[in-house]
């Protein structure tokens, strides 16, 4: 009945990754696009501040476009550190105003990505989102933190395992 939204999907970042744009600089993001229903789309990515942005926190990295008629699969954007809006006085109040916990201020970097698809001639709208950490860490190692894709039930072991001197992680996982 013409109620089926367009797609959209975002594929990286992955949920919750951290970026350091000192020392990762700009990152892409990838995922796809499509409107099979419709006889075009046009789409757009935003990023704002926090976990719950409110409409007017939204900024455009790549502001609706021209109608495309095929899908699209690949990079998005390409988010660079001027990209990044930089906190305001009132979305840092109403994060704080959201903490269950007050001892723990865990979101002050919490940044969420959007992508919006919209249908020609602009009936329907399918989006995605992402939650990310953007964060300038001089303290943090290069290749940290690491991803270890699994649940993380075990604790860390060290261990010598390539006799180098040096002692290795041993990290069991539920993968």
């Amino acid at each position: 009945a013409g109620q089926i939204p367009p797609e959209a999907d975002i594929r990286t970042p992955i949920w919750f990754a951290t970026f350091d744009p000192t020392r990762d600089g700009a990152f892409d993001v990838v995922g796809r696009v499509a409107a099979s229903r419709a006889a075009g789309y046009t789409y757009r990515l935003q990023i704002a501040y926090g976990i719950q942005p409110v409409e007017s926190d939204w900024v455009d990295v790549v502001p609706f476009g021209p109608t495309l008629t095929a899908p699209f699969d690949g990079v998005l954007a390409t988010i660079t550190a001027g990209d990044v809006p930089a906190p305001t006085a009132d979305q840092i109040a109403r994060r704080l105003a959201q903490l269950p916990d007050l001892t723990s201020d865990y979101d002050q970097f919490t940044y969420t990505l959007r992508l919006q698809v919209r249908d020609q001639p602009g009936n329907q709208l399918g989006e995605d989102r992402r939650t990310l950490f953007i964060h300038e860490d001089p303290d943090l190692k290069a290749a940290y933190p690491l991803r270890v894709g699994g649940d993380g039930a075990s604790s860390p072991a060290l261990a010598d395992l390539d006799g180098d001197g040096a002692a290795d992680i041993v990290f069991g996982t539920s993968d």
